[in-house]
C-alpha cells in the first residue's frame, strides 16, 4: 500500500514571480506535485510553467506531450536541450473570471543518484471562455543529482496571480 504525505502547500496571497519548493526530504520513492494556477500573461488564454531543479538553468531538460484544445484540434510537441521543462498550463488574464489551469506532475526516483530524474504523468487543463485545453506531458532532467529543490516560473507572464495554489506530496510504500 502506498502512503501519500503532504510536504508543503503554497497558496499565493499576492501576485508572485516565482514559487520555490526547497529542503525536499529524500525519504520518499517519488514526489507528486499538484497545482491550480493563473498568470498575468495577456496574449493568450494559457501560459506554460517552467520548472528547474536544484537551481539548474543549463540546457539539461527535455519534454514531450500532446493534447487537444477547443474540443476539435489536436497537437503534439517535443523539445530537447532546454533550460527548463514545461510542466503544463496555467490560465491567464485573457481567461479572467474562469477556472485556474490545473495539473498533476509525478517526479519519479527524485532521490536516486544513479539515474536522471524523470517527470511523468503530467496531466492538466485549462477551461475558460477564451481557451479550453487538456494535455499529457512528460519530461526529464539530464542529471543524476538528487532533487532537493525546484522553482516554478511563468513561461510568458511575469507573475503567478493571487489565488494560485501549489502542493507537493511525497509517496512511499508502507
Amino acid at each position: 500500500m502506498a502512503i501519500m504525505e503532504s510536504i508543503e502547500t503554497i497558496y499565493l496571497e499576492q501576485d508572485t514571480a516565482t514559487v520555490t519548493f526547497d529542503s525536499i526530504p529524500s525519504t520518499y520513492e517519488y514526489l507528486e506535485f499538484r497545482m491550480s494556477a493563473s498568470t498575468d500573461y495577456s496574449a493568450a488564454g494559457y501560459d506554460g510553467i517552467k520548472l528547474n531543479f536544484n537551481g539548474d538553468t543549463g540546457s539539461n531538460y527535455s519534454e514531450h506531450g500532446g493534447g487537444a484544445y477547443s474540443g476539435t484540434s489536436l497537437w503534439a510537441h517535443g523539445a530537447a536541450s532546454q533550460a527548463y521543462v514545461n510542466i503544463y498550463r496555467a490560465s491567464t488574464l485573457k481567461n479572467a473570471g474562469y477556472d485556474y489551469g490545473c495539473g498533476i506532475v509525478t517526479i519519479y526516483d527524485y532521490a536516486n543518484s544513479h539515474k536522471n530524474t524523470t517527470l511523468g504523468q503530467s496531466v492538466g487543463g485549462v477551461i475558460g471562455g477564451y481557451y479550453t485545453e487538456a494535455a499529457i506531458y512528460s519530461g526529464s532532467w539530464d542529471s543524476t543529482a538528487a532533487v532537493t529543490s525546484f522553482v516554478l516560473d511563468p513561461l510568458n507572464g511575469s507573475n503567478f496571480l493571487r489565488g494560485s495554489e501549489f502542493s507537493l506530496y511525497g509517496i512511499k510504500s508502507s
